[in-house]
């Protein structure tokens, strides 16, 4: 099973999360605050009590854990839903560039900054990957490679979609 990180426990980062996890995948969420992240695996996981008890999924497909950045060493795929800030998505990217396993893959939510300039200076592959709100139930999310998105990322990137239903 692959393990997904979601940052950012919003209203997008929620359903981002519930989204992945309702798929199958092991997702651990973060915040600036664990407490923040704890708060909105508790909002996720109401909804996900529902839908375990009409068996619209198992409970063992709901797999959340709140965590904070070091937890995300072994992802094979990180999201963030942070701010839409440059500095602030650069700086996040940054910190996981030193944390993070070699093919991990960043996506970003972000709905108007380039990609191009946020993977700047990033060393692991970054794509857009644009949920529309609410995540966990719009069946679209839009890929947007950056110049230097090696082709097999994109590919995996649709895959993951894909898989989201």
């Amino acid at each position: 099973m692959k393990n997904v990180g979601v940052i950012g426990a919003g209203t997008m980062g929620q359903g981002i999360a519930n989204a992945f996890a309702t798929a199958g995948y092991n997702v651990t969420v973060c915040d600036i605050k664990i407490e923040w992240a704890q708060n909105g695996i508790n909002k996720i996981g109401a909804k996900l009590d529902k839908l375990v008890s009409r068996e619209k999924i198992t409970a063992e497909k709901a797999n959340l854990t709140a965590g904070e950045y070091k937890d995300l060493a072994d992802c094979d795929l990180i999201v963030e839903a942070v701010l839409e800030k440059m500095e602030i998505k650069k700086d996040l990217f940054k910190t996981l560039d030193e944390i993070c396993k070699e093919d991990c893959i960043f996506g970003t939510n972000t709905s108007s900054l380039s990609v191009t300039e946020i993977a700047n200076g990033i060393k692991h592959n970054v794509i857009g990957m644009h949920f529309f709100n609410p995540a966990d139930r719009m069946k679209l999310v839009e890929v947007i490679s950056g110049e230097n998105t090696p082709v097999e990322t994109k590919e995996a990137i649709i895959e993951y979609s894909k898989s989201l239903g």
